[in-house]
């Protein structure tokens, strides 16, 4: 393998996997982006990951002051180690090294990188070096001098620069970058949203789009854009049913759910999905058949609750590991945040999957939901799971009609109708198959009636 194509892991959650493997040992690599959009914490993230890893590294600051506020702010950070600054990782100010000319000494910078031995070097603040120039050529000889020692050295060098990465009036500088990575910080209604653009890397593939991330007590965290991580096919096979324990919905599948499929169950508010949803979760969950439960509205110990009025037992279903329950709070849902928790999550022994339900991620994605729900589809029946995808909706038997049903079809195989009907003053459910596109299936209604104690199966409505 080529020296160019050598790849050194960041450190960062989810960075590697855009880079197609991490950066290049010996890259010049610009971190852009406004101020506040964590340029500084990005480069010593990935600065202290190589220092861990054993590379010795030099933070070159352009800026006059000493470097106490910059160890101030990194110190809450759980990657940054005090006992690594000052020995294996040194720090100097650009304005340390000025030539007898006052100007910044090119020659003076790249001996001070050979004599520490650095094999990662950050250089915090590009856009404050022209101040230490008279002549604007001598940032565009550094840069070339860098790049250059980048190559012959086989060391990682790391600019930070405020500004946005597109700007055409950044070009002369970026040009010389092996990897150009754009952080794009901004305010959409109420929210800030903060988004990753690998604008470029030279050489070497990588996950194309936005893709977002956060600033946690870790440092960043990046979530790769779903649709841009699809697995490799063939998918899982479907020749088993997955069943719902209840032997006439079941008879109306021809067993059950197809295993390695996406299902959707759609209903109107309080007509039964979650408890339908939850019987088939853990109608053969067992620790070597697992399920996941995916919930946007009730916390594990709600849930289990609501469980227990219908005689199921979820909380021993967790407590023996058959059943994992994933709750995410419905407030400022970060789509990419929910498919990385959900993918992390999946074991080999994972069957099934439960998601409760679509509403807050279609309303998050807007012109992003088709692509983004078949990629999700993709990648748990890549992972042999069987999902069965929960929705609200007030649409009853227009359902096939609604916008909402247009983004879904094409990755539900299966779409069942819940409906609520009173017989007298008792309730009961109808589940019909809208449509079912593996294995032949009766289209006829079923009645499953839904009550405290468990659910009885009465017969079936033509």
């Amino acid at each position: 393998m080529s020296l160019a194509l050598e790849r050194v892991s960041t450190g960062v959650a989810g960075l590697d996997m855009i880079l197609c493997g991490g950066l290049g040992r010996n890259a010049l690599v610009f971190i852009v982006g406004p101020p506040g959009a964590g340029k500084t914490i990005l480069a010593t993230q990935i600065l202290f990951a190589a220092v861990r890893a054993g590379t010795p590294g030099i933070i070159l600051t352009a800026f006059s002051e000493d470097h106490s506020k910059l160890l101030a702010h990194l110190r809450p950070l759980s990657f940054f180690d005090s006992q690594v600054v000052g020995t294996q990782l040194q720090l100097f100010t650009l304005g340390s090294l000025i030539g007898p000319d006052g100007q910044l000494d090119t020659s003076l910078v790249i001996q001070t990188i050979r004599q520490t031995g650095a094999g990662i070097v950050m250089i915090d603040g590009f856009q404050g070096i022209p101040e230490l120039f008279v002549e604007p050529i001598v940032v565009r000889r550094l840069l070339d001098s860098l790049g250059k020692l980048a190559q012959m050295l086989r060391i990682t060098v790391l600019v930070t620069m405020e500004g946005d990465a597109r700007d055409p009036q950044h070009g002369a500088a970026l040009t010389m970058a092996d990897t150009v990575i754009d952080l794009n910080y901004h305010v959409a209604g109420w929210r800030h949203i903060r988004q990753l653009d690998l604008v470029k890397q030279r050489g070497h593939p990588s996950l194309h789009g936005l893709h977002t991330y956060a600033i946690t007590g870790n440092g960043l965290v990046v979530y790769p854009r779903l649709e841009a991580q699809l697995p490799p096919l063939p998918i899982a096979h479907r020749d088993e049913r997955l069943p719902f324990g209840l032997p006439p919905l079941d008879a109306i599948l021809a067993g059950g759910l197809s295993s390695g499929s996406a299902a959707l169950l759609a209903a109107a508010p309080g007509a039964g999905k979650t408890t339908l949803a939850l019987r088939w979760a853990l109608a053969d969950a067992r620790p070597n058949a697992g399920t996941i439960v995916l919930t946007f509205h009730a916390n594990p110990a709600q849930l289990a609750a609501k469980a227990s009025v219908f005689g199921l037992d979820l909380s021993a279903a967790m407590e023996s590991g058959a059943c994992t329950v994933l709750y995410m709070p419905p407030v400022a849902i970060d789509p990419d945040a929910v498919a990385a928790r959900l993918l992390a999550a999946l074991r080999p022994n994972t069957r099934r999957v439960v998601i409760d339900d679509l509403g807050g991620l279609i309303w998050e994605l807007g012109p992003r939901a088709r692509d983004y729900l078949a990629a999700l589809s993709i990648h748990l029946a890549h992972a042999g799971v069987t999902t069965l995808f929960l929705l609200e909706t007030g649409a009853d038997r227009m359902f096939a009609h609604d916008t909402t049903y247009t983004l879904i079809a094409p990755i539900a195989e299966t779409v069942l109708i819940l409906e609520e009907q009173l017989a007298g003053d008792r309730p009961q459910h109808v589940v019909r198959v809208l449509t079912m596109r593996f294995g032949a299936y009766t289209a006829r209604q079923r009645m499953v009636i839904l009550e405290q104690g468990g659910a009885a199966p009465p017969g079936e409505d033509n």
